[in-house]
């Protein structure tokens, strides 16, 4: 399996450095034709060719059979793409845990699901003649009314030659929609865009420099406009695929290009920046700057008024003339969900502004910047890990479809509002952040903010957390009934505990968001009086201080801790996700929420109550081996140090890496802690916490490499392997197109205005998980291993091990070493994916070669253990 080459090297970039249609539009003379059903509210991504976010019908359409409530069906992972609407409303919508569902807002019912056997990180589109064009993984399926398939264009096996790229997956992140000519056009990460025949046949490719996570926009004159990875706004001729134009905007962009009906583009970009540009040369009009990087898609109104929401967590209203902001509505979190333009069930405005938040609010905006309503989604879905709305809403002619990241879909009449005292509605005209000055709001692990204040008093507020918990605070200033724009100054942020504890404060790139970090397991049912300052400046240039005082009552442990009873012979990390800071969830929200890393406990120590465990993480592959719609698969191994109180822990590994679906991720401490029950789940409220210090450019290329099993003899040299995927021909095509990529990477330092790296350069990051009992297959000892070495060789100063495999399926066995500081009774904390060698003997056994850390690493003896998968097979003591 080719091991991607840019990857690898962007990676060292990222790291270390009855309906009543719309009136009141102006018509194009020349408008391409919909390719849609004329009767469907919502039949694609951006809700119509131009990717206006306009509803095709503006008037609310009374339906006899209308729910009185909103409705939620549940999926069994997050959903990240925006559900779409046919002639019926029926939603069809694609989620992480491989399904394709078609719901009925009506009945509630399950229509039919369509196993795609992979994710799905895009949304559908639907065809006049009645089919479903869904993306998935690798694969472009074309599905009927009822589910079946009628033909699937599978990228990983339709590659001419010619398509060689450096690309590390080839999962459709950039949507699928339906052309003026009815052919599907759709963006790839194998860094292409595609143009595809109603019959699954590809028609042509357009080679670009990176991933393409955006739909194309098309013109009155054949023209379609995209944007990518690369930096770049593309203009294509619809009919060839060959380039009209390009602009390099000097940073990813990941939002889709809307495109007014006088010919401006607007383009969203991970700068922070709104762009306005001329469609028939790409000229730049003007430029706005938000404070956080923008992910969701620009809404047009028929005025020339453009909606953006940026993940500094503010919706932006534009003149889209001059470039000026008329108004800004503060939402508590990060924004991703794109805005929509749909009906007002009163009748008073032409159009609401529907859009969804990071804290699991559903909003509806009138054009002024009030609220008309708001709608929370945890009164349906209770108290998820993670209640992001990252997936855009779609309008019907009833009500509205919006999914979110804890794998919820939800349907909402556009008139529920109106009921009286209806569960979840907020009709507060404002932001409803109401105390004027500056506030500390805590945060929970998950990203959900509380809107009421810290106290700025001894009086303080309770937060209960468990003994490992990091406590996450946000500032909020209000200046004269609106929610200002406002940043810290990281070096005058002070924390103090009493009782006292060892804490570490750090704050993230944002400016705005304080992390206090124990660096103690706290001890349980105690409560410690926490008291946090800083000074603050906002964008009008006032300055002031903020300061708060918040009481912890750490929850009280209710039994012991079953990592040391050795009841469950192995768990499961699963759900993931990183709210903190907005980047990560914007750069890989689906990847990081599918990722499991298996574990199991290797030695306890029911004396000091610790624990040290194994684990296995395979990327890319299934249990059988096969290739999962990329073309490299890659293990990676995680040494844990345990620690417990009561039913308390926490889990940490040092020096090691994160995958992150595109590449590894290097960290120096990845710590997971929070309360497990006896049937080997967590608790919610589970707490994640990633810190990383980027090395210098020469230590950073040592840290790229991955440990992989290689032949031991006849070995395909690396070049002659990268060459074999195209020829030099292919090579030499991809290289020049993606090697201006890696350039502009650097001398434009794309990461600066993402808050990726805090004011002292170090990544931090919080968040949350679940915890599984491992499946009874996965924890089983492997079959058909026997370990025939296992020895510390003191000249060369290496530790070897070899294992004879006698099952066809042991050939998927992962076979590293664990090496255990006897003193301190942790992993000795070298990164395991670097040092092991593993080699694939001519006979089929394998062999796993680690030299011997320096003494610094470790204080005494060490134990070694020789792991297959999970399950250690032999044990040896080195003096």
């Amino acid at each position: 399996m080719r091991k991607g080459l840019s990857v690898g090297i962007l990676a060292g970039v990222l790291v270390f450095f009855g309906a009543v249609p719309m009136t009141g539009i102006p018509a194009a003379s020349a408008e391409p034709a919909s390719p849609y059903p004329p009767g469907a509210p919502w039949p694609v991504m951006r809700g119509n060719l131009q990717n206006t976010g306009q509803g095709r019908f503006l008037e609310r359409h009374p339906n006899p059979d209308l729910p009185l409530k909103p409705r939620l069906w549940r999926t069994g992972n997050g959903i990240f793409s925006t559900p779409v609407l046919d002639e019926h409303e029926r939603i069809y919508v694609g989620s992480a845990d491989h399904y394709f569902y078609a719901l009925d807002p009506f009945s509630g019912e399950l229509l039919w699901k369509f196993d795609a056997r992979e994710l799905m990180d895009s949304a559908a589109a639907l065809s006049g003649d009645g089919r479903v064009y869904v993306p998935a993984g690798a694969a472009l399926y074309a599905l009927d009314k009822e589910g079946r398939e009628i033909w699937a264009f599978d990228v990983t096996t339709n590659r001419p030659e010619g398509l060689y790229t450096f690309g590390t997956n080839y999962w459709w992140e950039g949507n699928v929609v339906l052309g003026p000519d009815q052919n599907l056009y759709a963006g790839n990460n194998d860094f292409f865009f595609y143009s595809i025949t109603p019959e699954g046949k590809m028609r042509w490719a357009h080679r670009t420099g990176f991933l393409i996570w955006t739909v194309p926009a098309f013109g009155p004159d054949g023209t379609l406009y995209f944007a990518g990875f690369d930096m770049r706004l593309y203009a294509l001729d619809q009919e060839t695929g060959k380039l009209k134009w390009k602009k390099n905007l000097e940073n990813p962009l990941v939002a889709s290009p809307a495109l007014a009906p006088d010919g401006t583009i607007y383009q969203g970009s991970f700068d922070g920046k709104l762009y306005a540009l001329d469609s028939k040369r790409g000229k730049i009009k003007w430029r706005l700057q938000t404070d956080s990087h923008i992910y969701a898609s620009a809404a047009l109104d028929p005025q020339g008024t453009v909606y953006v929401a940026s993940t500094d967590g503010f919706l932006y209203a534009i003149d889209g003339a001059s470039g000026k902001v008329r108004w800004t509505f503060y939402t508590g979190d990060a924004v991703r969900s794109s805005p929509v333009l749909g009906p007002d069930p009163e009748g008073k405005e032409e159009y609401l502004v529907y859009f969804g938040g990071g804290q699991g609010e559903v909003f509806a905006l009138q054009p002024d910047g009030s609220r008309r309503w708001s709608f929370d989604t945890l009164v349906l879905a209770g108290r998820v890990d993670y209640p992001n709305l990252n997936a855009s809403p779609a309008l019907g002619k009833s009500g509205l479809a919006v999914a979110s990241a804890n794998g919820d879909v939800f349907y909402i009449p556009y008139h529920y509002y109106l009921q009286e005292g209806a569960p979840g509605i907020n009709r507060d005209p404002s932001d409803g952040f109401h105390e004027e000055g500056a506030w500390w709001h805590d945060v929970s692990p998950g990203g959900l903010m509380d809107r009421n204040p810290i106290p700025k008093s001894e009086a303080g507020k309770a937060l209960a957390v468990h003994p490992s918990q990091v406590v996450i605070l946000r500032l909020i200033v209000r200046q004269n009934g609106r929610t200002a724009r406002a940043k810290l100054d990281p070096a005058s942020v002070r924390a103090a505990a009493s009782p006292a504890f060892a804490l570490r404060v750090e704050v993230f790139g944002d400016d705005r968001t304080v992390a206090i970090v124990p660096e103690e397991m706290l001890a349980p049912g105690q409560e410690y009086s926490l008291r946090v300052s800083a000074d603050y400046t906002d964008q009008e240039g006032g300055s002031g201080e903020v300061s708060g005082v918040l009481q912890l009552q750490v929850a009280k442990a209710k039994g012991e801790s079953v990592f040391l009873q050795g009841e469950h012979p192995g768990f499961v990390i699963t759900h993931m996700a990183f709210p903190q800071p907005p980047i990560v969830p914007s750069l890989d929200q689906i990847g990081i929420a599918i990722m499991r890393i298996p574990f199991s406990v290797v030695e306890v120590d029911r004396e000091k109550n610790t624990f040290v465990a194994w684990a296995v993480q395979k990327y890319g592959e299934s249990a059988g081996g096969e290739e999962q719609g990329i073309p490299d698969s890659r293990s990676l191994f995680y040494a844990f140090s345990g620690k417990v109180k009561g039913d308390f822990f926490e889990l940490e590994s040092d020096n090691c890496f994160f995958e992150e679906s595109s590449f590894p991720f290097p960290l120096d401490r990845f710590r997971l802690s929070g309360r497990i029950r006896a049937d080997g789940t967590v608790e919610r409220g589970a707490s994640l916490w990633a810190e990383l210090k980027p090395p210098n450019m020469l230590k950073a290329l040592t840290r790229l490499s991955v440990s992989s099993e290689e032949a031991s003899a006849g070995q395909q040299s690396y070049v002659s392997h990268t060459l074999s995927g195209g020829g030099m021909k292919g090579f030499l095509s991809a290289a020049l197109v993606t090697g201006p990529t890696v350039v502009g990477y650097i001398t434009n330092h794309i990461w600066r205005p993402w808050d990726l790296y805090n004011g002292q350069g170090r990544f931090i990051s919080t968040g949350t998980f679940r915890l599984e009992p491992l499946p009874a297959g996965e924890a089983a000892k492997p079959v058909g291993v026997e370990v025939t070495k296992f020895e510390y060789d003191p000249k060369k100063q290496v530790v070897v091990g070899e294992v004879k495999v006698t099952d066809p399926q042991a050939r998927q066995v992962m076979v590293g070493i664990l090496l255990k500081d006897n003193q301190t009774g942790k992993p000795v904390p070298i990164n395991y994916n670097i040092e092991l060698r593993r080699q694939r003997l001519a006979d089929g056994s394998k062999r796993t070669t680690l030299p011997l850390p320096e003494p610094s690493r470790h204080r005494g003896d060490l134990t070694a253990y020789l792991m297959a998968d999970l399950k250690p097979m032999k044990i040896l003591e080195i003096k």
